[in-house]
């Protein structure tokens, strides 16, 4: 894990979840730490909304995103130290989006560019897509509720364009097409010696 603007790198951790999704708008991590000294670890780098980036190792970065909460947990035994957060595109959930940006009759790629631009994301096309994006079909004028939410409105322009939206590890906004190629390996949703499941 590193805090990029503080300069910090924390290799050692008790416990870590990183989660992440093409069915959800961003990724998500909770990580856990013991401290065996007290102030170990600085209090006023690891707060709510600092920039996170959490990597398995130099070569490969999981997600990049911001801290949430971070919670001190003391018992007689342990001092514990809980962080959750979730990728750059948090925003995208939490935030209302600017109406006066809609580009009517417009592609995919446009439409999703236009609702990020606030939020520093960048929106990356995949290969597969942009082969394809001037046959996709246009997303018409539509009527937008100041309540929604940027993502919302990606997602619904998505399902209208047959096209899928999620979060790169590099906390960018990744815009594809479902794949038809065979994975490497196989699938298994669960092994059991009971023959009503196999």
């Amino acid at each position: 894990m590193t805090l990029p603007d503080a300069g910090i790198s924390i290799t050692v951790w008790k416990g870590a979840r990183v989660t992440r999704s093409i069915e959800s708008c961003t990724g998500s991590f909770v990580l856990e730490m013991t401290e065996r000294f007290p102030d170990e670890v600085d209090e006023a780098s690891l707060i709510g909304g600092v920039p996170i980036q959490i990597a398995i190792d130099a070569d490969n970065l999981l997600l990049t995103g911001y801290v949430d909460t971070v919670e001190y947990i003391i018992t007689p035994h342990e001092h514990l130290i809980r962080a959750t957060g979730r990728g750059r595109c948090e925003d995208l959930l939490d935030c209302s989006a600017p109406v006066d940006r809609i580009l009517a009759n417009s592609r995919i790629d446009a439409v999703c560019r236009a609702l990020v631009k606030n939020f520093d994301i960048e929106v990356v096309v995949s290969a597969s897509l942009q082969a394809v994006i001037d046959d996709l079909p246009t997303i018409p004028f539509q009527l937008i509720s100041i309540t929604e939410t940027p993502w919302e409105i990606i997602e619904r322009c998505c399902r209208y364009s047959g096209v899928l939206a999620f979060e790169l590890e590099d906390g960018s906004l990744c815009l594809a097409l479902a794949g038809d190629a065979l994975g490497s390996t196989g699938l298994c949703s669960a092994r059991t010696s009971d023959r009503r499941y196999r």
